[in-house]
């Protein structure tokens, strides 16, 4: 498994896995939203990372570029074992070729396959949202500890 650092040439399957109906509802709340990657990532400043034809992780800078928000998105081949898989060996490229030292995952109110998913991968709780999500957080010297 070989992670690919996305670019704009990567559009077509970046907006296919987010637009994908399994896919969409654990990232949007309005379900006719349509993705357009080409005009809504800012590749200079998000990584976009592509372990898998089928597995795709965002992550963007929250506050700093030492710290970054998050998304996995999962088509369903990929989902089980080879997702946590994946999920790790992308955490290990943020930590070891990217200034990041902390990740942040918002696994929104209700969603207990995410909160599970992201406990797998080696997040832990961290607070406790307004609005019902959970924030989990997962820092460099804790993952390559661990």
């Amino acid at each position: 498994m070989n992670i690919k650092e996305c670019t704009a040439d990567d559009c077509e399957r970046i907006d296919y896995i987010l637009n994908h109906a399994t896919v969409k509802p654990g990232f949007f709340s309005h379900k006719d939203y349509v993705v357009n990657s080409k005009e809504s990532i800012n590749f200079d400043e998000m990584y976009v990372i592509m372990p898998t034809q089928d597995i795709l992780f965002l992550g963007t800078p929250n506050g700093s570029e030492l710290t970054f928000e998050v998304h996995g998105a999962v088509l369903p081949c990929a989902r089980g074992k080879l997702a946590v898989v994946a999920a790790k060996r992308c955490i290990r490229y943020m930590f070891t070729e990217t200034k990041c030292v902390r990740l942040e995952a918002r696994c929104r109110k209700g969603r207990k396959d995410t909160l599970m998913f992201d406990y797998a991968c080696g997040f832990k709780f961290d607070a406790q949202l307004s609005n019902g999500d959970i924030l989990l957080s997962i820092n460099r010297e804790d993952f390559t500890n661990g």
